[in-house]
């Protein structure tokens, strides 16, 4: 068990805590007095009871020995062993199960724990049992499947009551209706989990169980068709056909089944709608989000309606979609309600097809994101910087959920990158200890193992083997072809994220756990890179004694989707997991500590001699590809510590330079540290007016053109246009003096945050 909370009060810190846990208001356990100032992942190891509920209270003194204490709180715990089935109808379409049961009356404790492969939502009696909505943990099925506990005693009545949980395809059986809906990844690689949907559950009431078998009974779900892309089908003329459940315990999941452990989905947000175009039938609801929508609507008994999604409108007012998405609700003949429940949509308008405004009783969109706790908030005296940040704000909102994706619309994949990129962006205004400690599971699991090895389709043959960390967790897709810009599936910036997503969340949260469950992965990653850069002569053709990784996208997001500066880029980040995992080693007190440091001063001195070029008093780094000099390639070696002393001045004045006409010229990658560089410079200013360029790159031109979230890139056509790649600004907010208000400088000096 591991226990968090923060203790504020006033100007004092706290120098001690006890933890006690209680039983039925008997003390099981106190650590007693415990002299520390920590109060993140407090471990405890305490043998307790399935299904069980206990409490729990927290206790701090402060500098002058006085004392606090919480009130209590309660837990309940999960399942040791699974007593019932895997059970389901034998098909890969949306399900219900449903269990009869007697309940006593007595007040009795009663636990539910549910595991599904795929989305689902539980009901008892007809009732939502929780606030959480799109539930159903994203993983590799192969190596875990996340299991849901919940109370639920007062949820039960005397007498007859009805569990139902509606089981629906997720990831774990993509399906795009036979090749006629949008499924991004259909043709890239992805693979289905298995070949029919499964339930498994088990309810405790006092010492009493009741689990899934052949007593439950099945029936097909009213949502016939559940693509996990947003294309979400109901059909309200179906009736329900209980036939008993089959055990299908031979076509269970591979995975281990663990407990479901991060912040849920919540409906944060609920928007009406801003404005009607009546003639076309288009709801705009003022913001661009990852939406869920709410919809009561009258109609003939049969009547087919569209609901089709959108993020953006054209010139003459119609909507224009980035992909080809869309809900047929076929409606029963009185008065329905149709709530999407297992996918999600980019979304800021909504186009009706099939029937009239006078139909629509009531319309809803819902913003479905992370319950994360918001922990962080800004607001200045300029009224742009709201404005971006707002927008900012929402692009993040709306990309955490059970992965930390790339856009709700057009991909909605566990992209890596921005799990370090932009760790500090996301840490300031959620608390994501927990769903980071998910993502990294993913990334562990997805992690090519000893005996695994591809080779690139496209226009170079990459090798992929042993330890390498994809670009993407879990692995709903596989990007295996080069079409001439670098591999999409070995990046190194993406899989540094088992290194430094990890590294970022130990700085923040204190949780040293998350290092030592990385630690072999990270390691193994690490001897991935060592032999592509020694192996660089042969893998790309090359002659001579110089030493790089090329293998991904340089500084990506360039020209639209160009990455330039491979060798630079690529191989600075590996110096810089280097010198991360020789402070890891040490601080895990590991015996690896020197071989990093021996590893990362050799790759520093060959990559300093190759592309740091001095001349005429002029120090500066240039491209090996094609000899630019560029502001990302002075930015990540200042930022990683890579330029010699006395060339440091040189190197910054160099990028400052190259910033003389204040436009941001860099992809994704480079974005981060350029900024970074320059606020270590003191050049706030100089940011200031790069965000606030009126033209591209510039986050104010979003803001012009009324976005509500982030475009994909620096372009007014750009096709996602919900992504936070472009967060970086957000460093700014927090920790830069931008000219506009005095704002702490922290950020990019990685101080953590105070207690």
């Amino acid at each position: 068990m591991l226990f968090y909370w923060k203790y504020d009060y006033g100007s004092h810190s706290q120098t001690a805590y006890q933890i006690n846990i209680y039983k039925d208001k008997e003390q099981l356990y106190s650590t007693g007095k415990v002299i520390s100032a920590e109060q993140n992942n407090i471990a405890i190891s305490l043998p307790l009871q399935e299904q069980t509920k206990y409490h729990y209270r927290i206790s701090a003194w402060d500098e002058e020995d006085k004392v606090e204490s919480s009130e209590y709180f309660s837990f309940i715990t999960g399942v040791k062993s699974w007593k019932g089935f895997w059970i389901g109808n034998n098909t890969k379409k949306p399900m219900m199960v449903r269990k009869k049961f007697i309940y006593s009356g007595k007040k009795n404790e009663a636990i539910l724990s549910i595991a599904v492969t795929g989305q689902f939502e539980v009901r008892l009696n007809g009732e939502k049992i929780s606030s959480a909505v799109y539930e159903g943990a994203q993983t590799d099925y192969q190596d875990h499947v996340c299991y849901n506990t919940y109370e639920i005693t007062e949820h039960l009545i005397e007498g007859e009551n009805e569990i139902t949980i509606e089981a629906a395809n997720g990831w774990y059986i993509g399906d795009d209706d036979d090749g006629k809906r949008y499924f991004y990844t259909i043709d890239k690689g992805y693979e289905p989990f298995g070949t029919c949907l499964l339930v498994i559950a088990q309810l405790k009431i006092a010492d009493n169980y009741i689990v899934t078998d052949d007593s439950w009974e099945v029936c097909r779900s009213k949502t016939v068709l559940a693509d996990i892309y947003g294309s979400e089908d109901m059909d309200y003329t179906i009736s329900y056909e209980w036939k008993p459940a089959q055990m299908l315990q031979k076509k269970a999941p591979k995975g281990e089944i663990i407990p479901f452990t991060y912040p849920p989905m919540i409906h944060k947000y609920c928007y009406e709608p801003q404005q009607v175009d009546h003639t076309r039938m288009i709801f705009d609801f003022g913001q661009n989000m990852s939406s869920q929508f709410f919809i009561k609507i009258r109609g003939e008994r049969g009547q087919r309606v569209r609901v089709i999604p959108a993020e953006k409108l054209k010139a003459n007012g119609d909507i224009e979609q980035t992909v080809d998405t869309y809900s047929i609700l076929t409606l029963s003949g009185g008065e329905d309600v149709f709530e999407q429940k297992f996918s999600v949509n980019g979304a800021r308008w909504y186009k009706i097809e099939g029937a009239t405004f006078e139909q629509i009783l009531e319309f809803k969109s819902f913003f479905t994101t992370s319950s994360a706790e918001d922990t962080g908030k800004f607001h200045c005296s300029d009224e742009n910087y709201n404005k971006i940040y707002h927008l900012i704000l929402k692009a993040i909102e709306s990309n955490l959920n059970h992965l930390h994706t790339d856009c709700p619309t057009i991909e909605k994949l566990g992209w890596l990158e921005p799990d370090h990129l932009m760790a500090k962006a996301v840490m300031y205004n959620k608390n994501v200890d927990t769903l980071w400690s998910k993502i990294a599971m993913d990334m562990r699991d997805s992690q090519y193992q000893e005996s695994e090895m591809d080779f690139d389709t496209g226009n170079f043959r990459h090798e992929y083997k042993s330890g390498l960390v994809p670009s993407i967790a879990p692995r709903y897709a596989k990007f295996i072809y080069d079409c001439g810009e670098g591999s999409f599936w070995d990046i190194i910036p993406w899989g540094s994220s088992i290194i430094l997503a990890a590294y970022e969340q130990y700085k923040f949260y204190n949780n040293r756990k998350i290092l030592e469950e990385n630690y072999v992965s990270a390691k193994k990653y690490i001897k991935y890179l060592t032999e592509q850069y020694r192996d660089y002569n042969r893998l790309y053709h090359k002659n001579g004694q110089v030493r790089f990784i090329c293998c991904g996208l340089g500084d990506w997001g360039i020209e639209q989707n160009k990455g330039r500066s491979r060798e630079n880029l690529e191989t600075a980040f590996y110096y810089h997991d280097l010198m991360v995992m020789a402070e890891i080693s040490k601080l895990l007190k590991k015996e690896d500590e020197k071989e990093f440091l021996n590893q990362a001063q050799m790759v520093k001195k060959a990559y300093n001699q190759t592309l740091l070029i001095k001349e005429n008093g002029r120090a500066y780094y240039r491209s090996y590809d094609n000899g630019e000099i560029t502001q990302a390639n002075q930015a990540l070696p200042l930022c990683f510590g890579m330029v010699p002393k006395e060339c440091v001045k040189s190197v910054q004045a160099e990028l400052l330079a190259l910033c003389t006409d204040s436009h941001l010229k860099c992809g994704e990658i480079g974005l981060v540290y350029i900024l970074r560089a320059l606020s270590e410079m003191n050049q706030h200013e100089k940011i200031h007016e790069m965000i606030m360029k009126k033209d591209h790159p510039s986050y104010l031109r979003f803001i012009n053109n009324n976005e509500t979230t982030l475009p994909e890139f620096w372009r007014d056509d750009a096709r996602g246009r919900n992504h936070d790649i472009r967060r970086s600004a957000r460093y700014s907010y927090n920790f830069g003096k931008l000219g506009c208000g005095q704002f702490l400088d922290l950020m990019s000096k990685d101080v953590r945050r105070k207690k």
